[in-house]
């Protein structure tokens, strides 16, 4: 250790620009990072099993689903399915949509005497707008309807927008691909503030954008506190600017690294640079402190 140490104080000029070569270069990889290749990839990873599900999706469809719930007063009103329908129609312009339910497609089935009458509960509603409270209150005792597409009090419908399949969708681009297709409601008349998100997709996709939120906005601020506490505490800029340097190499370094060996990152990988800072001040202030004593001796 001691020739080592030597080694570094005799050829510092070369060591400290290999440093920022070193440095500049995992930074610049660094560039390349994604979160997640997509939501199933970012649990599942190279399970055999993920393979052969992907498969699955293929045949069966996709289980990529997002679900808006409406608070509306009158489901069956022809304002409500109107919007509902212009809402429909945007969605089904957007390449990733596949298919989209909603009470628009669900059908009243029963028998009569030569045989079945199948009719969408919309066409009725809009042909016989008189029986529209008949129909609301078979609509909400359907076994294919109420609970699924409509409340069972008839104040709320559902909407389900299912996803072309695509194992690698980004899952960073799930905050941008939900706000589209909710924006696609709003535009038709729909006030937000009736709108509500579900689905795994929604869900994973408010997580990835808290996780954006942090490396944005948390990042920076832990780095403000950072430099405040060490600047505290020393009352100088050196130490400062040592405690800084060091440890930014370390959060380049180790975030490059993993870059290096695969872009997409998960959400967790994501919270290692702050962790990384908040570990690496305490532990160079220890070194600068004792560093300071040493010279004093």
């Amino acid at each position: 250790m001691n020739r080592w140490l030597r080694f570094i104080l005799r050829n510092r000029v070369l060591v400290l620009l290999s440093l920022a070569l070193i440095t500049i270069g995992a930074g610049a990889i660094c560039t390349r990072a994604v979160i997640g290749s997509s939501v199933g990839k970012l649990f599942l990873g190279e399970s055999p099993a993920w393979a052969r599900y992907q498969v699955e999706v293929q045949r069966f469809g996709s289980d990529e689903v997002v679900l808006l719930g409406i608070d509306v007063e009158d489901p069956l009103g022809a304002a409500t399915l109107g919007k509902l329908r212009d809402a429909t129609d945007r969605l089904l312009e957007m390449e990733e949509v596949a298919r989209v339910d909603s009470v628009l497609r669900a059908q009243r089935i029963k028998g009569v005497p030569d045989g079945v009458q199948i009719q969408r509960w919309s066409d009725l509603a809009e042909e016989t707008p008189e029986n529209r409270k008949q129909l609301l209150a078979e609509l909400t005792k359907d076994d294919a309807t109420q609970g699924v597409l409509i409340a069972k009090d008839g104040t709320r419908l559902t909407v389900l927008v299912e996803l072309v399949p695509n194992a690698d969708r980004p899952a960073e681009q799930g905050p941008a691909l939900v706000a589209q297709i909710e924006s696609c409601f709003v535009d038709a008349g729909f006030p937000v503030k009736e709108l509500h998100r579900a689905g795994m997709l929604a869900v994973f996709s408010d997580v990835i954008a808290a996780t954006q939120r942090n490396l944005q906005i948390l990042f920076p601020i832990v780095i403000f506190v950072l430099l405040l506490t060490v600047l505290s505490l020393f009352r100088g800029l050196l130490p400062v600017a040592v405690t800084m340097g060091i440890t930014l190499v370390a959060v380049v370094w180790t975030f490059g690294l993993s870059v290096w060996m695969d872009p997409k990152i998960s959400i967790l990988q994501s919270i290692v640079p702050i962790v990384v800072m908040i570990v690496g001040f305490s532990d160079v202030i220890h070194l600068y402190s004792a560093y300071l004593l040493e010279l004093g001796e």
